[in-house]
């Protein structure tokens, strides 16, 4: 599976980064939004961690983008610690809400909902 993951703080996406690799995954990163959107230009993703606050370009306009503009756009999980920010994702399309600091478990249950067969995923 290929993952995206999405931040501005770099603490935050090696934190990411590692809890995927000790699931089992492995992970590209981006540090806004408009570098996620130029990552999507050349290669397609299963599955992006979006953090939401983030300079040039924030994770709500680049999700607004990558739906808009990619024809079977993958699950874009947003990543904050503005609590007041989950539905205004959730009624954007994103398919989950992560609190930080991020939890292993937390992460295992948001990969496990937009995963439909736990043998083939993608």
């Amino acid at each position: 599976m290929k993952v995206l993951v999405v931040d501005d703080q770099e603490i935050d996406r090696i934190v990411l980064v590692r809890i995927l690799q000790k699931l089992g995954y492995s992970a590209d990163t981006a540090t806004n939004g408009m570098e996620a959107l130029a990552a999507l230009k050349f290669k397609s993703y299963h599955l992006i961690f979006m953090d939401i606050h983030m300079p040039i370009m924030d994770g709500v306009i680049a999700s607004q983008q990558i739906y808009s503009t990619i024809p079977s756009p993958p699950p874009i999980i947003a990543v904050t610690g503005d609590l007041d920010k989950r539905k205004r994702c959730l009624a954007l399309g994103m398919t989950d809400f992560i609190e930080k600091p991020v939890a292993v478990q937390r992460i295992k249950q948001s990969i496990k909902s937009v995963v439909t067969n736990k043998d083939d995923p993608y």
